[in-house]
Parts: C-alpha cells; structure tokens; sequence
C-alpha cells in the first residue's frame, strides 16, 4: 500500500511526509483554496458586522464549530490524470517532486518470473501533460520491492540493478537520484557500501526522507556489507552511509532493548529474549512486505516508517509494537503499548505534528511521542468506501485527509468527502497517494471490480498497474 513509493507487487503508498515539500505556482488546487479562503472571510465578515450591528460583543473564545461546509477539504472536486505514455508494467516508482507527478520503471505484469523491467519512465505536470523521462545511466532498473522518494531537489530511486541480472534473486543495487527539472541522473556512491536487493517475493524497503537524510529499513539485510536486519541514514548528496541501531529490526535472539535510549526497562524486562523478538515488521518504500514464517529475522510482515520532527516512527503491521527513532543519536526507543492492536492498523497512521494518528474503523487512538501517551479518538462515522481508498490518510497541516473522508484532530471530528470517480465495484489496490500542498494526489494501483458477496477483493498477481489517476482539489 501505501508514500512516495513503488506500486503493485512492490508495494505502493506512498506514506509520505517530508518528501512531498516543495514550492510552486503550478500547484493543483491552489486558486481553489484561495477562493475557499475569501469565502469564508467574506462570510465571517458579514457575520461579525451583523452582530455588532446589534449590538452584541464577538466573544471569540465562544466562536462555534466550523460549518460542515466550510470544513478544510469540504466540497472539492476529482480532476483526472489521464493515462501516462507507458506500456502495461507493475511495480513502478512513482513519487510527488513538488510541483509534478514521477513515474519510473516497473516490470511486465507477466506473474511469473523473468518478467521484463522497464528502464523509460514519465513525468506529469498539473497542466495535464506527459514528458518522457530521459534513460538512466548504464539502463539500470529498480529493483523488486524498491522505493521512490522526493529529497526536495531530487527523486531518488533504490535499489537499482543491472538488467542483466537475475531480479528474481537476492543481489546487490545501488542508488540513483533523478531531477525532474533538468531531466537528468546521477549515481550515488554509497560510501563505498551497496543495498541489498531481493528477489521478486523478498520484502520490500521501509522508506522515508527527513532531516536531510533518507531512512531505509529492511528485514532481511540493508546493506550487503553488513548482512543484517536493520536501519541505515543516507546524505543523499554524498552517499555517506551510517547504520543506525536495528530497533524493530534486531534478529531473533538479539534483545529488542538494545539501542534504547532513554535507559528504562523495555516492556517484560527481564523475559526470556526470545519472548521479547517474536514480532516485527517492515513498512515497504510502499509498503508490501513478506509475512514470513520463523524466527530468524525479527520482523514479521511489514513495519512502517513515518517521520515526525526530529524523529522516525517505526509501526509494526498488527499494531503490537511502536519505536520512536532519534534522528540524531541514531537510538530506538519502545513506546508504551498500543492500547488497540490488529491485523495492518500501521496501514492508517499518519504524523500530525508530533502525534500519531492511528485512524482505524473501529478504535482510533492518538499517540503523543513527547509525553508517550496514548488516547482514544472520536471513530469515523461510517464505514470506508469499498474503493480501497479511505484508510490512505495524508496529513496536510489541517487534517488527516484520505478518498472520500478527512479527520480534524482539532476537535477530534470527521467529514465524509466525495470519493474518486471510480465505477460501482471498482477497487484500486495499493495505489501512490500524497499530498502535494495543495491537492490529495492519487495514482496507479492495479483497478479490479468487486462481486458484492466477496468478503476480501484484490486484484490478481499479473494485473497491470492503472497509470493514471486523480486529484483532489478542495
């Protein structure tokens, strides 16, 4: 599922955070909000002069709630992103770089091994056209289970490989970054280190950009040189490579404990270490990831990498276990135990400042990284739309807003939205969601269409990804 990241087999969503900054007067929905800003004032305006007309003093702590209508995100529109020039591929990296769309890569939506990858790629801007993206150095391709993300000035994209290799094993990759302004590439020298890059069923990287620094974190290995489980910092500019303590990601045997940084007894202290490593998880740089049996590797299934200021958010997929990394020490800490857990509640988590949200269907919680406290939050109203879309929150300075709903921690309230223009049934799987500042971008996925009666509906391993999409403007 799930930011800037690579979709279909790979993962998608695009969980992002900082990478999705930048500046830029092409921005969709820009004019929108202006507008929706000076109708409100206009209408407050008119309001204030009617009560003093009459006499009557504003009390402004007593202002009411905002009107439904008038709700950050209230009444916006779909507009399209119509199809990119691009052959039927899945597990393509896909990213918001500030002011346009970035689409590289992928592999032949075969289902079976060997499949074809792809080194050409596309770049959409809001006035609706597609540039072809010029080819990398060497033709390398991204890796399966790779990841995309925006530092700001550039989209970097990792592992990446020789096409000559055999992508459905383990191998090793390095990092490219590309710049959607001047069309061109560069490799990164990772400080003399290479990632490791897994076969097509390997897990996928957990992913995100923050302080200056790209995050990555693996259940199997990160680096080739090192050969473990665990969390590395990349300079984007230099490649300067330093591992960082493996907090979620320490192997069986391993105490959980170790890097905690603030010197207080871990939950169960004192337990065999075995008891204390029995779960785990990688968020993919979008976030599909192996539910793998066994004890060998502390992660089980996915963990999701958010960040937050100062600090990297590591959420396991059944909600059992959150670390709180400190960007500048390098440690993990655990927090106190989530009072709700269950299967993929990491899927809708989303960085508010320096809270979590946890916007799940039935116990919504808040978690405060300061005081480490957790609370209950107000649940949505109804259940999500079955587009496969409403628990694709992005945070976007007011609200947690996801297809088709928003919540306001403000007052810990929610607004059904529109939903995307999907037909009845349809579903997009693990489709590219961000914020762009100033619209909700949504992108790819592979499309399927839901019996009524169907329990679970995912669309089958070999559907290509839909290469077009939406965006949300209000």
């Amino acid at each position: 599922m799930n930011g800037s990241g690579t979709h279909g087999s790979t993962g998608a969503d695009a969980f992002d955070g900082p990478e999705d900054e930048g500046a830029s007067s092409e921005r969709p929905g820009e004019e929108a909000r202006r507008r929706g800003r000076r109708r409100r004032l206009t209408v407050l305006g008119a309001v204030a002069a009617a009560w003093l007309a009459a006499g009557l003093a504003v009390v402004w702590l007593d202002w009411p709630v905002t009107a439904e209508a008038d709700r950050p995100h209230a009444g916006g529109e779909w507009e399209p992103i119509q199809a990119a020039p691009l052959a039927d591929r899945v597990g393509t990296g896909t990213v918001w770089a500030g002011d346009r769309l970035v689409v590289w890569g992928g592999r032949a939506p075969t289902g079976e091994a060997g499949a074809e990858p792809f080194t050409d790629g596309a770049v959409w801007s809001p006035s609706g056209e597609w540039s072809a993206m010029a080819e990398p150095p060497a033709d390398l391709v991204l890796a399966p289970g790779g990841f995309a993300r925006w530092t700001g000035q550039e989209v970097l994209f990792g592992p990446v490989v020789d096409p000559g290799d055999d992508l459905d094993a383990s191998s090793d990759g390095g990092l490219l970054a590309y710049d959607p302004a001047g069309d061109s590439w560069r490799e990164v020298d990772l400080d003399g280190e290479r990632l490791t890059a897994g076969g097509a069923d390997a897990p996928a990287y957990a992913a995100v950009m923050t302080g200056g620094e790209l995050i990555l974190g693996h259940p199997a290995a990160v680096t080739v040189d090192d050969g473990a489980p665990g969390v590395v910092a990349v300079d984007p500019q230099d490649g300067a490579l330093r591992h960082l303590a493996p907090g979620p990601y320490a192997p069986a045997g391993e105490q959980r404990d170790d890097g905690i940084e603030d010197g207080s007894d871990p939950p169960d202290a004192g337990a065999d270490a075995d008891a204390d490593a029995d779960t785990g998880d990688q968020d993919t740089s979008d976030t599909s990831d192996a539910d793998a049996e066994g004890t060998d590797a502390g992660p089980v299934g996915e963990v999701r990498l958010v960040p937050a200021p100062d600090r990297v958010v590591a959420v396991v997929a059944d909600g059992t276990e959150t670390w709180v990394l400190a960007l500048g020490s390098g440690e993990w800490r655990q927090t106190e135990p989530p009072p709700v857990t269950g299967d993929d509640r990491y899927a809708t988590v989303v960085a508010a400042g320096g809270r979590l949200l946890f916007l799940d269907e039935t116990a919504p919680h808040a978690y405060d990284i300061a005081a480490d406290q957790w609370r209950e939050l107000e649940p949505p109203p109804a259940e999500a739309e079955p587009h496969g879309l409403g628990h694709h929150f992005r945070w976007t300075g007011e609200a947690a807003l996801a297809p088709g709903r928003a919540y306001h921690p403000a007052d810990d309230t929610w607004t059904e939205l529109p939903g995307p223009p999907l037909a009845e049934g349809e579903k997009l799987t693990d489709p590219y969601v961000s914020w762009s500042g100033a619209a909700l971008v949504v992108f790819g996925g592979p499309r399927t269409v839901c019996q009524p009666e169907a329990e679970r509906c995912e669309a089958p391993a070999a559907t290509p990804e839909t290469l077009a999409g939406w965006v949300y403007v209000g």
